[in-house]
């Protein structure tokens, strides 16, 4: 709905608004958290999680709605003791793997909308991430096939980590 104008003379008024919440994540495991602040503060976080499970875990329902490698590995953190969609994971993990730039470096983000595609930001800590997102998704699901498929993605990170033409110094030369 687009409102055009607005007259000082008339209150707008919307009768029967009904709004469709969208989530790929189940109910979150309970927590026991004592102290009623602590548990009120877990509950947001738990919440804006949730509404960030969408076909990936996106940046935020309102922000530029994208898959990013750093955001993933928190957020599956934290799904690994809330929610366990570990199956969410895998699909974020598969997308940076299939959307490198030439040379293997996956990409900082990836746009799941309109079309899936890498965005053209390369940040080398965060394609450190990926090694650790998929160790810790080795972790909390022992699935040996999936992280067998994806290691050739993880160690071609660290392969550029220890690149030393690549990153020396304080500067690091593009390729």
């Amino acid at each position: 709905m687009e409102v055009k104008a607005l007259s000082r003379k008339f209150r707008l008024q919307f009768d029967e608004i009904a709004l469709e919440t969208v989530t790929s994540a189940g109910s979150p495991h309970p927590a026991v958290i004592a102290d009623p602040q602590l548990k009120a503060i877990d509950d947001v976080a738990v919440r804006t999680l949730k509404n960030c499970m969408q076909e990936v875990f996106e940046d935020g329902p309102k922000r530029d709605r994208r898959l990013w490698l750093g955001d993933l590995r928190l957020q599956a953190q934290v799904n690994d003791v809330t929610f366990g969609h570990h199956d969410l994971v895998r699909r974020c993990l598969y997308l940076f793997a299939a959307h490198t730039r030439e040379d293997g470096m996956v990409s900082a983000n990836v746009f799941v909308q309109p079309e899936v595609r890498a965005d053209d930001t390369f940040l080398f800590d965060y394609s450190l991430f990926f090694v650790d997102v998929l160790y810790n998704y080795l972790q909390s699901t022992g699935d040996t096939e999936t992280v067998g498929e994806l290691w050739p993605t993880a160690r071609r990170q660290i392969e550029l980590a220890l690149d030393p033409l690549r990153f020396s110094g304080a500067g690091a030369r593009q390729r």
